[in-house]
């Protein structure tokens, strides 16, 4: 538990836990706001907070705020009952936010919804998106001013608040907020990096080309390597995008695993030796269970949470196979950064609280 702050005194807002009475995949996402990475952030934050993993039947709030009717919670019920808001942060900062249609309209209705509120707003790891790298610098113009004034809101109910990299704190200088920590999203912070290079066995494909759907298992090649049929292939199911996939059980000889249970996708990571695809949390909760992984994800999120973290990324390995990075990899820089950044983040908190 961090500096004794008990969940019974949060609203949530966004929360993303999985509900287990949802049997299918669609409304066990919808409950994660459409992708498991989004769960994993409030599972950490827990971790970090509380001490504990909580669930959605213990706490009070909304799990998807993009599909909430917003205007139909009762704010003065909040403020009068609670010490705090926490709202999980996704990549909001984006033209067009993935799953759902109006971004405009739905930062609208929240902007109207955090305005009534008058408890102190918690919110780790507010983070931006771009998709073309001649923007990155330029995210601000890509967004509505309904965002730029839902950062305001944050920025003036919050006394802290942190952010995930430099195209972010990019746009808070540029919108003049001082407010903020440039420590990164919160998953990164539950264990060392002590990592150590494996002879490659067990690879676990999260997210990027599905080219292996067409190629027979004994021509599957990945990142320029054909890869040998003794090395076992698993493709980790995330979000809306994958689920025709996710009642398969296995694809040309790659297995295919949707796990909703943040221990389980733990001990599932733990047990592999190398994690590759565009999936930037995918990397982070391998990298977190001392697997290996190569990110591929070329959006300004990915970039800015790889290079603040260390995430070996394909950018800084150009026109080379998963093998030449992999003997690349400088592995002591990588906990070494984490030793640093854990300090910044403790730092954050001791602020915060």
């Amino acid at each position: 538990m961090y500096k004794k702050i008990f969940p019974k005194d949060i609203y949530f807002v966004n929360h993303c836990l999985p509900d287990s009475n949802f049997l299918l995949p669609e409304k066990q996402l919808n409950s994660m706001s459409g992708n498991i990475g989004n769960a994993y952030i409030m599972y950490c934050i827990s971790k970090i907070l509380f001490g504990y993993i909580i669930n959605c039947n213990e706490i009070n709030g909304i799990s998807n705020l993009f599909t909430e009717n917003l205007e139909n919670i009762d704010t003065e019920y909040i403020n009068n009952n609670y010490k705090y808001l926490l709202i999980n942060m996704q990549d909001q900062l984006r033209e067009n936010i993935s799953y759902y249609a109006n971004t405009d309209l739905l930062f609208k209705k929240i902007n109207i919804f955090l305005n009534k509120i008058n408890i102190e707003v918690l919110c780790f790891g507010l983070g931006s998106n771009c998709f073309n790298p001649k923007n990155f610098d330029n995210i601000i113009n890509e967004l509505h001013d309904s965002q730029k004034e839902f950062i305001q809101i944050i920025s003036n109910k919050s006394k802290l608040f942190s952010i995930r990299g430099k195209y972010t704190k990019k746009i808070m200088d540029e919108l003049n907020i001082k407010n903020y920590s440039m420590v990164g999203c919160p998953t990164f912070f539950m264990n060392n990096k002590k990592l150590f290079k494996k002879d490659i066995k067990k690879i676990v494909i999260a997210g990027g080309s599905l080219e292996w759907l067409k190629q027979k298992p004994e021509e599957i090649t990945i990142m320029g390597v054909k890869i040998p049929q003794d090395i076992e292939l698993f493709y980790f199911c995330q979000d809306y995008g994958d689920v025709e996939l996710i009642n398969k059980k296995k694809i040309n000889n790659v297995n295919i695993v949707f796990l909703t249970n943040m221990e389980e996708i733990n001990n599932f990571f733990a047990d592999k030796d190398l994690t590759i695809g565009t999936r930037v949390h995918a990397s982070i909760i391998s990298l977190n269970n001392g697997c290996l992984a190569i990110c591929e994800n070329g959006d300004s999120r990915a970039k800015e949470m790889c290079e603040l973290f260390k995430i070996p990324h394909t950018s800084n390995y150009p026109n080379k196979n998963i093998y030449e990075i992999i003997r690349e990899i400088d592995l002591k820089n990588i906990e070494n950064n984490y030793i640093s950044l854990q300090k910044d983040h403790e730092d954050f908190l001791n602020k915060l609280f």
